[in-house]
């Protein structure tokens, strides 16, 4: 079944598998990781990357995601119930 999808695809279910998760045990990490995925499919699709060039795109994403991700929610802080 997995040996027929392009690799693209693969990261693009993998993104979607991860933001579903998050709904599940929501904690916003991998929000950050999914839409880093989807994105790298995106442009694995696109460009037709190989896996050097498509781990090193996630990663990037990935890093840029988490750093937008804490500042945007850095400017937002939380109420405690506690």
């Amino acid at each position: 079944m997995i040996d027929g999808l392009e690799p693209g695809w693969l990261w693009l279910i993998a993104g979607v598998v991860m933001l579903i998760a998050e709904l599940v045990a929501p904690g916003f990490f991998l929000l950050f990781i999914g839409s880093a995925a989807i994105a790298t499919g995106a442009f694995v699709l696109l460009f037709g990357l190989g896996l050097p060039a498509a781990l090193t795109l996630f990663v990037l994403y990935t890093a840029v995601a988490v750093a937008a991700g804490r500042k945007v929610y850095a400017r937002r802080p939380v109420a405690s119930s506690d």
